[in-house]
Formats: structure tokens, sequence, C-alpha cells
């Protein structure tokens, strides 16, 4: 959890977005680090990628394929 709030700190004082990849490796609601199987469980279901964070019971949905624009 310490390490995903420096990274945190350091992007929102450098003005910098953080890439969508870090972005994903850590829960939004308790900003602990996911890692599959010790306690994160992430499952598939209707063209969605469910994460479920298992230290505070929450879920991400995140669209698999998105149709955006350029």
């Amino acid at each position: 959890n310490r390490y995903v709030d420096l990274a945190r700190k350091i992007a929102g004082k450098a003005r910098v977005r953080m890439p969508r990849e870090y972005k994903r490796r850590f829960c939004k609601h308790c900003y602990a680090y996911l890692r599959s199987g010790k306690n994160a469980r992430i499952r598939t279901r209707a063209g969605r990628l469910v994460i479920y964070c298992l230290e505070c019971k929450k879920y991400a949905r995140i669209p698999l394929n998105s149709n955006k624009k350029p």
C-alpha cells in the first residue's frame, strides 16, 4: 500500500497521468497492490474483466474490447 500511495503522490505532484497498465495493478478503493491469487480474484464476464479485491471486497470492471475512436 505504501508504494502505491507514493506513486500516486508523485504522479499528482508532477501533474502526470499514471499509465493505464500501472493504474490497473492496484485497487481503486483501498490502494492495495493486486496480485492474482494472493489478494485478487480475476474473472471474465460479459465482455468485461472483473477484478475482485479480497482486502476491501470491492469490484473493478474493465471492458475487454473498447471500440474507441482515436
